[in-house]
C-alpha cells in the first residue's frame, strides 16, 4: 500500500507540474496600425520611425517607434518595436507604478534606461557576428 501512495503522490505532483505549463493566455503582440492605436489610446508619447534598410533581415523591426514617455518620462528617447512599447506600458502600469506607490508613497515620474535599439555588429565592427 505505501508504494501506491507514493505512486499516486508522484502522479499528482507530475499533473500539477504539467498544469503549470499552460499558464495564463499569452499576450498577443500587435503590430501596424492596431499597435499604434493602442499606444495612442494609452496616451503614450511616441512617434513612428524608420529604422535602417527594410530589406536587411538583420535589422528588421516591426512597426518601429521612438518613445519619450510611457506614463513616467524616460531619461532619453528609446527606439523599439511598437509591440515592445506596448509591453513596456503594461509593465509600468501593472508593476512599476503600483510598486512605487507601495514602497515610496508616490508614482514613478521618470524611468532611466541605458539605451535601446541599435542594429550593429558586435563591438561596432564592420564585419563579424550581429550583436
Amino acid at each position: 500500500m505505501p508504494r501506491f501512495g507514493l505512486f499516486a503522490a508522484t502522479c499528482g505532483a507530475f499533473a500539477l507540474l504539467l498544469g503549470g505549463c499552460g499558464g495564463a493566455p499569452s499576450h498577443t503582440a500587435l503590430s501596424g496600425r492596431a499597435c499604434l492605436a493602442r499606444l495612442s489610446a494609452h496616451d503614450i508619447s511616441y512617434r513612428p520611425t524608420d529604422i535602417g534598410d527594410p530589406g536587411d533581415p538583420h535589422c528588421a523591426v516591426d512597426t518601429a517607434v521612438k518613445i519619450s514617455r510611457i506614463h513616467a518620462a524616460l531619461n532619453q528617447s528609446a527606439t523599439m518595436s511598437c509591440a515592445l512599447a506596448d509591453r513596456l506600458d503594461e509593465f509600468e502600469r501593472e508593476v512599476v507604478q503600483p510598486l512605487a506607490l507601495d514602497e515610496l508613497g508616490s508614482r514613478a515620474t521618470r524611468i532611466d534606461h541605458l539605451g535601446s535599439y541599435s542594429c550593429r555588429r558586435q563591438n561596432s565592427r564592420t564585419a563579424g557576428r550581429w550583436s
